[in-house]
């Protein structure tokens, strides 16, 4: 049987997570929010389902099993425990919430509800990112880093704070780090500004669980044409190889310490290879997962690490000093 699928948002992230539940046998699409009517009638008239500008109202109205929760971070914790209220199986865009308080209180309601809630750390999905993971397996990891170049607005506005690039774009990172290397145990973080009113330059040095060190990088340094150049890169330093992740989707390669030559892969030109491919496959790996009953490729307790461990950069910036994390 088909699972009843209600996506609120349906702006950029909100019609690719419909595009995704399109083509996925199990699900079907039956309704859509978005406080936007014009929003929420252009996916009403393209996916066919019931459109609302009310998250309440619909969720009264509709008989729905899964919800796709693609509205801005500060609204994620209100629509998340409404759902769950209603044993709703849920799949958030990151960042999960705005405070650490606020996402272990999903966690724990999402535990005693026994509710199925996945995160999209969509990075997870690339295919390069799935490679590296690979020829990982079985080295013993000395240094990790990744980089992130994002330009984001010069100014606080109702969707960009002063935290925005820790927040919003460190948790991505995080959430590979830990994906590609394990648990985060400590980080130690300096923050500028810039000459913006919101923190443009990140750097923290993290230790983890299995005894290997890492960096993590964010820098506000894109422009209008941004999304022409490469704005991440990833290298994994092992006892066997060293590995770099160009560009979130593009290619991986492997310098072999006990070769010369390196080895290079890039996914299939019959292949999407771009960064929306991440976020269809990961709505279709979390709607693999409710259909066969098994927990979600990414789960709430990964949204809520990432939360926990953007809230320590802020901490070790205030107390410069380092801070310990339990694992």
């Amino acid at each position: 049987m088909k699972k009843r699928v209600g996506v609120i948002g349906c702006g950029w992230a909100g019609l690719l997570h419909l595009e995704a539940y399109q083509d996925c046998p199990n699900a079907e699409i039956a309704a859509v929010c978005d406080t936007d009517s014009a929003a929420a009638e252009h996916a009403q008239a393209r996916y066919g389902a019931k459109a609302s500008q009310d998250f309440k109202a619909m969720l009264e109205a509709e008989p729905l099993d899964v919800v796709s929760i693609c509205t801005g971070p500060d609204t994620h914790y209100e629509i998340s425990r409404a759902c769950l209220e209603r044993q709703l199986a849920i799949f958030c865009e990151k960042p999960l919430t705005r405070s650490v308080k606020e996402a272990q209180a999903l966690v724990r309601l999402a535990n005693e509800r026994q509710v199925p809630f996945g995160v999209n750390f969509n990075s997870r999905f690339s295919a390069p990112y799935q490679k590296a993971k690979q020829w990982v397996k079985g080295d013993r990891v000395h240094y990790i880093s990744v980089t992130l170049f994002e330009h984001v607005p010069l100014k606080p506005s109702l969707n960009v704070r002063e935290e925005f690039l820790v927040t919003d774009g460190a948790c991505h990172l995080f959430d590979l780090m830990r994906f590609l290397n394990g648990e985060i145990v400590e980080i130690y973080a300096t923050l500028a500004k810039r000459g913006l009113d919101i923190w443009s330059d990140i750097n923290v040095h993290c230790r983890f669980e299995n005894g290997s060190s890492g960096t993590l990088v964010v820098n506000f340094a894109g422009g209008e044409l941004e999304s022409q150049h490469p704005i991440e890169r990833a290298e994994i330093v092992t006892d066997r190889k060293r590995i770099v992740v160009d560009n979130i989707c593009e290619r991986v390669t492997m310098f072999p310490h006990a070769r010369e030559n390196r080895e290079v892969w890039e996914p299939s030109v019959f292949q999407r290879q771009d960064y929306q491919a991440t976020i269809l496959e990961s709505v279709r790996a979390w709607m693999r997962s409710v259909a066969e009953k098994s927990a979600p490729p990414v789960g709430i307790t990964d949204g809520a690490r990432a939360v926990t461990l953007c809230q320590a950069i802020l901490d070790s910036h205030r107390t410069h000093g380092p801070i310990k994390l339990t694992s």
